[in-house]
């Protein structure tokens, strides 16, 4: 297998984000996803089900305008999974754009091969830094 729909599938689940379209973002998911964002948020990791991540990145990003960009991929494919390590940066902005809190780091990211799709299994963030005002994200209102 080659490694361009696994990109695809990526780009797909950053721009579910951006677009606040949620039946894609779910889409994108398998239907249990372990999830570590421990580097970003004071929560531990777990596995939740695809609807509650959703739910929660609705939650997080209301009122926010983004923009999720991924590169450097570093793809392992070893028959119906594949690992995958990028950078990423996240801009969050407040309306306006005056207000803003950005997101640099790594992502890791598991997928599995389900019927002819590529589907995210787990995700892993580790964030490098962060720039601006976290208020605005309500990721650290729900602590």
């Amino acid at each position: 297998m080659q490694p361009e729909p696994i990109i695809q599938k990526l780009q797909q689940f950053a721009e579910s984000f951006d677009n606040k379209d949620w039946a894609t973002m779910k889409a994108c998911l398998a239907n249990e996803v372990y999830v570590d964002y421990s580097s970003f948020r004071k929560t531990e990791p777990a596995t939740i089900s695809s609807s509650e991540y959703v739910e929660l990145r609705k939650k997080g990003l209301s009122g926010l305008t983004t923009n999720h960009t991924y590169s450097n991929y570093n793809i392992i494919i070893e028959g119906n999974t594949a690992h995958c390590e990028c950078d990423f940066m996240i801009q969050r902005f407040t309306g306006d754009r005056s207000n803003f809190f950005h997101s640099y780091g790594i992502y890791i990211f598991e997928l599995v091969f389900k019927g002819n799709n590529w589907l995210i299994s787990k995700i892993t963030q580790t964030v490098d830094h962060n720039e601006g005002n976290p208020g605005i994200h309500g990721a650290f209102s729900m602590n």
